[in-house]
C-alpha cells in the first residue's frame, strides 16, 4: 500500500510527463519508502520534491499497533510493554487509547452494547489516524469485537500511514477466570448487558498482521514478537541503528 498523501493531486499532476530515466512513479515511491534519496537521473527536480514531501520513510511516518482481544486477554499489558519499548528505541511520539478511554473521556458516555462499541471503537479509530497523519504512534487497546468496525477503522487510519492488526488470542474460559476488574461476575449477574463474548459474540480476526498467543506467552515475550514484526517491516530501526 502507499501512504500519506500517495492520493494527492499535485503529485498525480507532476507525475504525468514528468519523470524521466527509468524509474516510474511506484519505483520513485519505494525508494523513498525505505529511505533512499532521489538523484537526477530518477527525475526532475520538480517532482522529486513533490515526491519527497508526501512519501516519507516509514521510519519517519506515522503508524498505528492496533490490539485486539476478548476482555482479560491481556492485551492492555502487552500494549503498554510495546509502548515502552518502542519509546526506547525510536523518536516519535506514542499515544496509548484504549475502551476506557473512548468509554469515559469523550462527550457521551457509553455502555457495552453493540452501537456504543462500534461507536467508542470509531472515535479511537479517528483519533489514531490524526496521530498517524501527524506522524506518531498510536497503540490501541480496545476489545473491538465486530469485524466489520475494525475494517473501517483501517479503512479511517492508512490513507495516513500503515494499521498493525494484532490479535491477542487466550481461551474464552481463561479470560473469564482472570476478570481482574469483575467485568465478567458483573455480566453473569446482569449488571453489564451486551458484555463481549457473555452476550455479544466477539469475531476474532481470521487473518490478523500478528497473532499472539497470551496463553504461553509473558507481555515481555508477546511484545519482543511486535517489535521483530516492526523491525522487520521497515516501520522502527533495530535497538542498535
Amino acid at each position: 500500500r502507499d501512504f500519506a498523501g500517495s492520493n494527492d493531486a499535485s503529485a498525480r499532476v507532476s507525475l504525468d510527463g514528468a519523470a524521466r530515466g527509468s524509474l516510474d512513479h511506484a519505483e520513485l515511491a519505494g525508494k523513498l519508502r525505505g529511505g533512499e534519496p532521489i538523484h537526477g537521473d530518477d527525475a526532475f527536480s520538480e517532482v522529486a520534491a513533490v515526491l519527497e514531501a508526501h512519501y516519507r520513510p516509514l521510519k519517519r511516518s506515522g503508524f498505528t499497533l492496533f490490539f485486539t482481544g476478548l476482555p482479560g486477554s491481556g492485551k492492555s499489558a502487552i500494549a503498554r510493554t510495546v509502548q515502552a519499548r518502542v519509546a526506547e528505541q525510536d523518536p516519535r511520539p506514542t499515544t496509548f487509547l484504549d475502551g476506557d478511554i473512548a468509554r469515559k473521556r469523550f462527550p457521551r458516555g457509553l455502555g457495552f452494547s453493540r452501537e456504543d462499541h462500534e461507536t467508542s471503537v470509531r472515535r479511537i479509530g479517528a483519533a489514531a489516524a490524526d496521530i498517524t497523519k501527524n506522524g506518531g504512534v498510536a497503540i490501541c487497546c480496545p476489545i473491538a469485537p465486530y469485524a466489520e468496525t475494525r475494517k473501517a477503522v483501517r479503512a479511517m487510519i492508512e490513507p495516513h500511514g500503515p494499521m498493525v492488526e494484532i490479535h491477542v488470542a487466550r481461551p474464552f474460559e481463561v479470560c473469564e477466570r482472570r476478570d481482574a476488574g469483575g467485568a465478567y461476575k458483573k455480566a453473569r449477574e446482569g449488571r453489564i448487558q451486551n458484555f463481549s463474548a457473555v452476550e455479544e459474540a466477539y469475531e476474532a480476526p481470521p487473518s490478523p498482521d500478528i497473532r499472539l498467543d497470551a496463553s504461553t506467552s509473558t507481555p515481555d515475550a508477546a511484545a519482543a514478537l511486535v517489535l521483530a514484526h516492526l523491525v522487520n517491516t521497515g516501520l522502527i530501526s533495530k535497538a542498535s541503528d
